[in-house]
């Protein structure tokens, strides 16, 4: 049996909870003594969140009483990822209905980045072209009255244009990450020896130690990825605690020193190296353009000065080295 102690974000240090687990039981503890989960191997799987599990690298589950978020702790984390792995490549059924809950994140991050930014789009094409209004008028006096809300509004606005390719990236993230789940799955169904019984969903959710030892081992064990800073070759890669812009910045390497990004960032920062630097251009037109006889308001430099702090984070993002990856298969020969 596998047993880890953890301690639940926000808790004191004495707080531990203990998560064990064999061939046939999952078990939560509380501090207390009481059991607050006690579920079969086989679904042990579908309460587990996969996001913070593979993005963030904490252990939250899903209990009658909420989700609970312990703080990272490493051997426990490679073992319920072990788990969940296992009990995915057995569950088809549950595969699919995260591929689709991912697959659906996709169309709506992407409208949601179209609807807001053609939003705040219209608005800027909308004051760079109208006249101001004559005075009395009823547009001038909801201009001036209400113009702290349309400030809000407008960045609202360009933060859900910011968000929404995130979103679908994460989408994306999520289906390719349980197909290929599924995908080491299979391969080791493939590979086991003659006669043994296949992964089904009857096996899966009766008892999942029905299944052969070979398959179950071998969906166990995958190949173990290994870290290499890609200035030094060093293997001290140690991963850089989440910041207030995202929950993972990147790695640090405790040989030389060097920063670097984590894998698979280059597209978000792609997006938001192309929405600052659009906004910019777009008030530097407006700026220097001698068509226009009023002159721009200088509330309006604001917003040039986030678009060169969004862009400048993107390129020097951009700028550094991603880790080395090096697999070696842990399984005896």
């Amino acid at each position: 049996m596998e047993s880890y102690h953890l301690v639940q974000q926000g808790d004191p240090d004495d707080s531990r909870w203990v998560l064990a687990w064999d061939d046939t039981l999952l078990t939560l503890t509380a501090p207390d003594g009481t059991r607050a989960i006690e579920a079969p191997r086989s679904s042990a799987h579908r309460l587990i969140t996969l996001d913070e599990l593979y993005t963030e690298g904490q252990i939250g589950l899903i209990t009658p009483c909420g989700v609970l978020t312990f703080r990272k702790h490493a051997a426990a984390l490679a073992g319920v990822r072990q788990c969940v792995e296992t009990g995915l490549a057995g569950d088809p059924e549950f595969c699919a209905a995260l591929r689709r809950q991912a697959l659906r994140a996709v169309p709506r991050g992407l409208i949601v980045a179209a609807v807001s930014g053609g939003l705040f789009g219209l608005y800027c094409w909308w004051t760079w072209n109208a006249s101001d209004p004559p005075p009395g008028s009823w547009l001038r006096w909801a201009l001036v009255t209400f113009g702290w809300l349309i400030h809000g509004v407008l960045l609202v606005l360009m933060a859900a244009a910011l968000a929404g390719p995130l979103v679908a990236y994460s989408g994306l993230r999520q289906w390719l990450r349980v197909w290929l789940i599924e995908r080491r799955g299979v391969r080791a169904e493939l590979r086991a020896p003659f006669g043994t019984p296949p992964i089904t969903d009857e096996s899966a959710t009766e008892n999942t130690s029905r299944l052969s030892d070979d398959v179950m081992s071998s969906c166990a064990r995958p190949s173990k990825v290994r870290m290499e800073c890609p200035r030094c070759a060093s293997e001290r890669v140690e991963r850089l605690p989440p910041s207030g812009i995202t929950p993972h910045p990147g790695y640090r390497c405790g040989a030389c020193g060097v920063v670097m990004r984590a894998w698979g960032m280059w597209f978000p920062y792609l997006v938001v190296l192309a929405l600052g630097s659009g906004l910019v251009g777009l008030f530097l037109f407006m700026l220097f353009d001698r068509t226009r006889s009023d002159p721009m308001p200088l509330r309006a430099f604001w917003l040039i000065g986030l678009g060169l702090v969004c862009a400048g984070h993107a390129v020097l993002q951009l700028m550094r080295p991603v880790p080395r990856r090096c697999r070696s298969d842990d399984a005896p020969a």
